[in-house]
């Protein structure tokens, strides 16, 4: 459960009002949206960029802003974060301070390079519902088989040293109850929406999704000829693999960034499939969880998108956070604006509230988990398992 005992720390009084309330608000929501949505899963898996998350100057979230996101993740099981940035005090303080001792993280090492931007991905996980299965690791291409050489492949022209995904993909794997699970975390390559950016977007997926499907095949092989050896069920499997994280997909007639995905074994759950994820005028859906799954008995439930923009920094509220606030960075701007009410408001929901939160909206799907009926009426109808 999520940690609210740092609203009474708000000034002025009214806004603790204020907070409490767009809680209360975001809670109904999340119920309505999430946990009490129809077919929904025992399982909850998300996928969030928090756009440069532990960045200082504007992106340091404010503690009211580290409540709502605490909120919103808390209503999950598993939510796999992008742009985490070098400096973990904020994650840490997200965990300790606001959701507590019933979540846990994991977190990659930052991303060299311009491309790489200084990024982590974490991957946080409620200790009651999941378990890390101490598999972890960042995926690298073999030196044969680069993301230059496969957009050569596609025509494009020579791209230098692109060999590896700019920010390492993360590779972690998990349990919740039956279901045994591989999870990659990622974030591929930003850039215009065609052009020299959208090819080395595709390499980029088409080769990560090449050596998963690769890695979940060959798992899958060895573990049949186990169960068949031992004449066991072989409906079962651990040979699951979910690729998610903001994959920078753009919405176009022939977009070979999502082809790459799903030509390459993995598949998008049609509840969520082409959903928008961004927070800019043109929805794109950048974000997405794409499945490649052995285990026959496994059923994915409700899954969406939760579009937090009505509830929390609403563009109605611009005014009561720069005159009775008092948020500095609206302050700066109406000193620079000549306290312009339209223009206050438009860089309160376009900027502000984008550094505080996020620019991307959070991506879930559920699965149905409890296969216990299942094993026990192998025994009931006399089949070994």
């Amino acid at each position: 459960m999520a940690y609210y005992w740092k609203v009474r720390n708000l000034e002025p009084d009214t806004h603790k009002k204020h907070v409490a309330d767009r809680l209360l608000a975001l809670r109904a929501a999340l119920r309505r949206q999430v946990t009490e949505k129809e077919n929904v899963g025992e399982l909850k898996i998300a996928t969030w960029n928090l756009m440069h998350f532990g960045g200082g100057g504007g992106y340091r979230r404010s503690t009211e802003s580290l409540l709502y996101i605490a909120e919103i993740i808390d209503h999950f099981d598993l939510v796999s974060i992008q742009e985490v940035k070098r400096d973990l005090t904020q994650l840490k303080d997200l965990l300790r301070t606001h959701l507590g001792d019933d979540w846990d993280y994991i977190v990659s090492d930052a991303s060299e390079g311009d491309a790489g931007n200084d990024e982590r991905m974490a991957v946080l996980y409620r200790k009651n519902r999941v378990k890390f299965s101490r598999v972890a690791g960042e995926i690298v291409l073999p030196p044969e088989d680069t993301v230059a050489k496969a957009a050569n492949l596609s025509g494009d022209p020579d791209l230098g040293d692109h060999t590896q995904l700019a920010r390492t993909p993360y590779y972690l794997g998990f349990q919740a109850d039956w279901f045994k699970f591989k999870l990659c975390s990622v974030h591929t390559h930003y850039g215009a929406k065609g052009g020299k950016d959208r090819k080395i977007r595709a390499a980029e997926i088409a080769k990560l999704a090449q050596l998963l499907r690769k890695r979940c095949d060959d798992e899958r092989e060895r573990e049949l000829k186990y169960l068949k050896k031992k004449k066991w069920d072989t409906s079962a499997s651990v040979a699951n693999y979910i690729l998610l994280g903001d994959f920078n997909i753009h919405k176009t007639r022939d977009d070979i960034s999502m082809k790459a995905l799903t030509q390459n074994g993995f598949e998008v759950p049609e509840d969520i499939r082409g959903l928008s994820t961004n927070t800019g005028k043109k929805e794109e859906p950048f974000d997405q969880i794409a499945l490649r799954l052995n285990d026959e008995r496994f059923c994915q439930g409700a899954g969406g998108v939760f579009d937090f923009r009505r509830l929390i920094y609403r563009s109605k509220d611009a005014e009561y956070y720069w005159k009775s606030v008092k948020v500095k960075k609206l302050t700066e701007r109406a000193a620079k604006k000549n306290n312009d009410p339209d223009d206050i408001e438009h860089y309160f929901t376009n900027t502000y509230r984008k550094n505080q939160i996020s620019d991307h909206l959070l991506l879930w799907t559920s699965f149905k988990i409890d296969y216990s009926d299942d094993y026990l009426e192998k025994f009931v109808e006399g089949e070994d398992t």
